[in-house]
């Protein structure tokens, strides 16, 4: 026996309005490497201490959004390798290139870095992270 089609009635309901966001982030990027350094000595001042972290760029085919360019973080570790304080970022702005020069590091410092991927809609991709041990050749 088929059954009979159902049909319902009511007033028109109020149009309804949405608004559609792209909350999708960017990829994370990859190949995160950091390397501390002295910098040669200038007549009369010690070297200065840097790190420099490079990655590899993200491919923007297929966003959503545009990149607008990559964040950095660090936190310092104490010697068990938890977070000694938190997290902080090191730019103010989107970095534009996939490379970044910390000139704020301590050599004595153990540290974690990470990098993220951030779109034009200000979505923030996951963190790519990599560890730098202090440095003891001073």
């Amino acid at each position: 026996m088929a059954t009979p089609p159902v049909e319902l009635r009511s007033a028109l309901s109020p149009p309804t309005t949405f608004t559609l966001r792209e909350i999708y982030p960017p990829p994370a990027p990859t190949g995160l490497n950091a390397v501390g350094f002295f910098a040669s000595e200038a007549t009369g001042t010690p070297p200065a201490f840097a790190v420099d972290l490079i990655w590899q760029p993200i491919d923007e085919t297929g966003l959503l959004a545009g990149l607008a360019g990559y964040n950095v973080y660090r936190e310092p570790l104490n010697t068990t390798g938890d977070t000694a304080t938190p997290r902080t970022r090191l730019n103010t702005a989107p970095i534009p290139t996939p490379a970044f020069h910390d000139t704020t590091a301590n050599p004595a410092t153990r540290y974690r870095y990470s990098v993220t991927a951030i779109d034009t809609k200000g979505n923030e991709s996951r963190a790519v992270t990599v560890l730098l041990e202090p440095s003891i050749a001073q």
